[in-house]
């Protein structure tokens, strides 16, 4: 038995409402309705009711189905949204379609309706099922490229832990080496850098595979930063695979200072990853790639070019259609086809332009920060350098670490902080019943407690209900870590961290103390 299809309305006159009802049933068709006559209650149904599809007046006395429309847009871009009103001007169905609206059926012809559904719901089926295609085949080609690149990622995280284990074997085993200072400066240099290299290649890893959440995050993002660091994650394709087919390919790049863009970096990131690749592929000779940024008037303009094969006028004007495709069953067709999608998505645009046997550049415009947000964000690097604060704190650490605890506990004691550690919530309670302190750093997650996230972030509550907490995480990117409404007072810190950081989350944690 087929389920009934649920039914959305929005409509004050109780005679359409019945009007409505009637024309959908007499047509055979098994509806559930749910009215809304407020905006409040209309987003209350549309999340607890989810329908299959919205029925909605043009404008009632107490909302506007415009507004409406524009914002059901925001998180469900398929979702049917019919208008069924009076006849109105011409110019208004118009507005009403290019805002997003399926159909604009009116009320003096409702025959019309039961036809306008049904073909709705099929075509939102049938953009659900390309979508899934599409996401499907978007994950493989990720995980190909994933694959392609792992021997590369084995071999630069290697390199990276040389210096550590070498120089730490040295001042082990040479004991002169330790009264020595410069030496001794000199290893524990060139160990830390290794460490952070290190630490970027795990990051590199997490970030290319990371999933987009659906309301993806904008923020001011620096595009000299994300071609240099896709330059050095697609290295294994672009230098040490071609290597190994003999043929050599370099990169030459050509990068103003700009300000930064509104946007977000790993999208970015992996537009830029399918424009390299796309270039390799274009190459099997070898060749040159070229990346270039410069300003023009409100945004910045990325191009990526390559002395490959070049792509006749018919691939040109295809060539961001999804799953088309010149490679044969090397391909997906979905590359290009995610580039146009993420670039549209930060309200950009993306061009090509080639010729047989000339190469092919791609350019692509993004609005920049400061004319998305009004504020004004100069060129030159906005790291700040925080200093230890001038109140000293009493700090609970909490984690069941021992290293990890004797690190944090160095880095907060060295700006003069008290510190207090314990593994459990139950030792917190035999230890230090009846202290207070000023701030907790905490663990996301306590595998041996049992006790990890959203729970422990409660546990942690209910012994101290208003003291500021910093919470550590090294699942992937802070982004995948989402702090509920009710976690107040909470503020993420990505592991592992180093005494810059840690600085950064204590001053936004206690903000009063600085």
């Amino acid at each position: 038995m087929n389920k009934p299809i649920r039914v959305l309305l929005v409509e004050e006159n109780p005679e359409d409402i019945e009007r409505l009802r009637n024309e959908l049933q007499a047509a055979g068709m098994s509806c559930e309705f749910k009215c809304a006559d407020s905006e409040g209650s209309f987003f209350k149904e549309l999340q607890s009711f989810n329908p299959d599809l919205i029925l909605s007046d043009y404008q009632t006395e107490s909302l506007d189905g415009s507004s409406l429309l524009k914002r059901v847009r925001e998180t469900h871009k398929h979702l049917p949204f019919i208008f069924v009103s009076w006849l109105v001007h011409e110019e208004t169905v118009t507005e009403a379609m290019r805002q997003g609206a399926t159909d604009y059926v009116f009320k003096d012809q409702l025959s019309r309706l039961p036809f306008s559904v049904l073909r709705a719901l099929r075509e939102a089926e049938e953009k659900y099922q390309l979508e899934h295609v599409q996401e499907k085949m978007a994950e493989r080609e990720r995980l190909n490229a994933f694959g392609q690149m792992a021997s590369g990622i084995a071999h630069d995280f290697s390199n990276a832990l040389m210096p550590v284990l070498g120089y730490s074997e040295l001042l082990l085993n040479r004991s002169d080496d330790l009264m020595n200072s410069d030496k001794l400066r000199y290893y524990l240099k060139m160990m830390n850098m290794a460490a952070k290299d290190a630490v970027n290649i795990v990051g590199r890893l997490r970030e290319f595979y990371q999933k987009r959440h659906p309301a993806e995050s904008f923020s001011p993002v620096d595009l000299n930063q994300v071609v240099e660091f896709t330059i050095l994650f697609t290295r294994p394709k672009w230098k040490d695979q071609a290597l190994s087919r003999g043929a050599v390919i370099k990169i030459e790049t050509d990068m103003e200072k700009l300000p930064k863009v509104h946007g977000n970096d790993t999208s970015l990131r992996e537009v830029l990853t399918n424009l390299i690749f796309n270039a390799v592929d274009a190459m099997p000779k070898g060749g040159v790639i070229r990346v270039r940024a410069y300003a023009e008037p409100l945004r910045a303009v990325l191009e990526v070019s390559d002395s490959g094969v070049g792509m006749d006028e018919e691939t040109c004007r295809r060539c961001f259609e999804p799953f088309y495709s010149t490679k044969g069953k090397r391909g997906s067709g979905l590359g290009l086809s995610m580039v146009r999608e993420i670039v549209e998505r930060h309200e950009g645009t993306v061009e090509v332009r080639s010729r047989k046997g000339g190469g092919t550049t791609f350019a692509i415009r993004l609005p920049f920060y400061f004319c998305k947000t009004g504020a004004v964000h100069a060129a030159a690097s906005e790291e700040r350098l925080f200093e230890p604060l001038s109140k000293k704190l009493n700090i609970l650490i909490l984690d069941d670490e021992a290293a990890s605890v004797e690190v944090m506990a160095e880095y907060l004691t060295a700006d003069g902080h008290e510190t207090y550690s314990a593994a459990s919530a139950l030792e917190v309670m035999e230890k230090y019943k009846g202290r207070s302190f000023d701030l907790i750093v905490t663990d996301w997650i306590l595998p041996h407690k049992g006790a990890g996230g959203h729970a422990w972030i409660s546990q942690i509550r209910q012994l101290y209900p208003s003291v500021p907490v910093i919470m550590m995480t090294g699942f992937a990117e802070l982004s995948q870590v989402r702090l509920r409404k009710n976690e107040t007072g909470v503020t993420l810190l990505k592991k592992p961290p180093t005494l810059l950081s840690v600085r950064e989350a204590i001053f936004k944690s206690v903000p009063a103390a600085a």
